[in-house]
This record gives structure tokens, C-alpha cells and sequence, in this order.
């Protein structure tokens, strides 16, 4: 049962016209988004895993390295690659809102934040869920 101090979607009123945010869908590790619109910084915690490997001790060094989820390139957490594919409806609507905010830097809870280029990074990130999502030109 979601209470009224859960998040969703939509920010709520208090600071909808600083931060706007949205939900990735995920089952157990789903993810609400926020973008801080005065600075154009994504922030997130879990979607993107952006690890320096010479930071991390053996075997994660070596499961990192095998996730791809790690420095410079980063990668969508493995934990929410099948169900984003689950639900590419919700998927593909959050990551057409995060690319449409064209932020400037991403900020990582796991690993280093990327400072710059952040439209192509995502554009990377997002990239193969969004095409799976796609209809096909006639």
C-alpha cells in the first residue's frame, strides 16, 4: 500500500519547481530519478553503476569488470536489465522523460559521477532498451 510520503512519478508540490523526477521500473530494484533543474544534474543511486576498479578489492573487482559497470564507461545496473525489458512500456516512458531533461552531469551513489557529457552517455545507456521499445517504420 503506497502512503502519501511515498514517491512516484510526478514530484511532489514542495519541490516540483526545483526538482522533477521520475520512476524506473525495476521489481525489486526500481528507482525514482530526480533532476535538479538549476544545475542539470541527474542524480541516482542505483541505475547506473559507474565503479573505478583500482577503488575495489577482489572478486568484486573481477564481477565489476565483468558487468561492464565500471569506469569510464559505467553500465545499467545488471539487477535492472531483464525487468526494465518486463515492463518496456513504464521503461521506455522514464527514459524518454530522463533524456528530454538533456542534463550536464549524472550523479552516481556507486562510482565515479560522470561531470560532463552527460546526453551521450545516457543516449549509450538507454540506447538498446529504447530501440527494443520502438515499433518498427512501416
Amino acid at each position: 500500500m503506497q502512503s502519501e510520503k511515498d514517491l512516484g512519478s510526478a514530484p511532489p508540490a514542495e519541490w516540483r519547481n526545483e526538482i522533477d523526477q521520475t520512476a524506473i521500473p525495476g521489481g525489486f530494484f526500481g528507482e525514482i530519478i530526480f533532476f535538479h533543474k538549476v544545475s542539470k544534474a541527474l542524480i541516482l543511486t542505483d541505475t547506473i553503476i559507474n565503479l573505478e576498479l583500482d577503488k575495489i578489492d577482489q572478486p568484486w573487482r573481477l564481477a565489476t569488470r565483468i558487468t561492464g559497470m565500471y569506469h569510464p564507461r559505467g553500465q545499467l545496473f545488471f539487477g535492472m536489465r531483464l525487468p526494465l525489458l518486463l515492463q518496456r512500456a513504464k521503461a521506455r516512458a522514464a527514459m524518454e522523460k530522463i533524456l528530454s531533461w538533456h542534463p550536464h552531469t549524472i550523479i552516481l551513489s556507486h562510482g565515479r559521477c560522470f561531470e560532463t557529457g552527460a546526453d551521450q552517455i545516457l543516449e549509450r545507456l538507454f540506447y538498446r532498451a529504447l530501440q527494443e521499445h520502438r515499433p518498427e517504420p512501416e
